[in-house]
This record gives structure tokens, sequence and C-alpha cells, in this order.
């Protein structure tokens, strides 16, 4: 964002409004420092509405930045969700090898609101055949997720995915961020020629 399209008083006028004790959010992932302090100053917490959410009947295009081909998909949060999710996530990535493009999709995921959820998938492509396999790789993803809306699940697929899976959300978090670190580690070993 270029802030030079704003004046020094809107600036103010936002900090102010925005950044004040009452208003305030800390998330954590882990115990909290024991010399972590914010000394914001005294305020209200800002009420507001709750956006309306535009009724859609459909699948929905839109233009947006990703860094690779993706497609996503809203859903109710839940194992069911997570379930197809990682269905399609393991069926695009076979068929991306199949199709000799040589890179996994790469999961993304979105609350939307309380009840719905975005998940997607990015297929980040590099190099000098990145052109190439993006139109492969937007057809894979396409193909990939008609066929699962049309075929259905394969119940095998599905007890193998089921199984996977604990029954609590935490436990679901978990399993999809050791999938995504152990990803990552498998690319810095192909990336290590002393690997």
């Amino acid at each position: 964002m270029d802030y030079r399209l704003f004046t020094a008083a809107e600036i103010r006028r936002h900090v102010r409004t925005y950044f004040a004790a009452g208003n305030a959010v800390l998330a954590l992932t882990a115990d909290p420092p024991p010399a972590l302090r914010l000394p914001l100053p005294a305020g209200p917490r800002v009420t507001r509405t709750a956006p309306a959410v535009p009724h859609q009947a459909g699948p929905g295009w839109y233009a947006d930045e990703v860094g690779g081909v993706g497609l996503a998909f809203r859903a109710a949060p839940g194992v069911a969700a997570l379930i197809l999710f990682r269905l399609l996530k393991a069926r695009t990535d076979a068929a991306l090898a199949r199709a000799g493009v040589a890179c996994l999709a790469d999961p993304v995921y979105l609350p939307v609101d309380d009840t719905t959820h975005e998940y997607g998938l990015v297929v980040r492509l590099q190099g000098r055949k990145a052109a190439k396999h993006a139109a492969r790789a937007a057809e894979v993803l396409w193909t990939e997720l008609r066929r699962l809306a049309h075929d259905g699940l394969d119940q095998a697929e599905l007890d193998r995915e089921a199984a996977s899976l604990e029954d609590t959300p935490q436990a679901q978090v978990r399993a999809l961020q050791e999938e995504r670190r152990g990803r990552r580690r498998r690319r810095w070993r192909a990336l290590d020629p002393a690997a």
C-alpha cells in the first residue's frame, strides 16, 4: 500500500482509533515471553458491523495475485471438508507427476467467516519451463476438481484419509502443518547437493 495516498491527519486518526489497548488482540502459538509489553494508549474496542456475506449460486471466478497456478473452493469447516481437501491434493499431486510437472500443489487455507472456509491448492512453478507447465498444471487442477465432483470419493482413499486424522481440530491442523514441514525438508534436501 502506498502510504503517500493518505494525509498525516488521516494516519493519526487511524492510529488513534485502532491502536488502543481496548482494541488490541494478541495471538500466540507459545507461552508469551515474560518481558512482553505493548504499551498502548487507553481506548475503546472498535465495534464493527458484520459484513454482509454475498450470496453466490454456483462457481465464481475472480482475479487475484497468486504465486502460481491455483484453484480454491469454499466449504463449511470440519472433518469432511478437510478430508475432501486432502484427497484433492493427493490426486492433484499424483496427476502432476503423471503429467511430468515436477512440483507439488501447496495447500492454502483461509477462514472466510464462522461458517465458511476457503481451501485452495497452488502450484508454484519456477525455471525455464514454468510457462510451459503453467497451462498443464491449470488443466490438471481443473480436471482433478471436476473428477472429484463428478465421480465422488473412492472408498479406499476415504478410509485411508479418515484413519490418518484424529477427531480433534487441533490434530487436523497439526497433521497439515507436519505434512507441509515434511515437504519443505524434502525440497531443501533436493536442493542440497551434500544431502
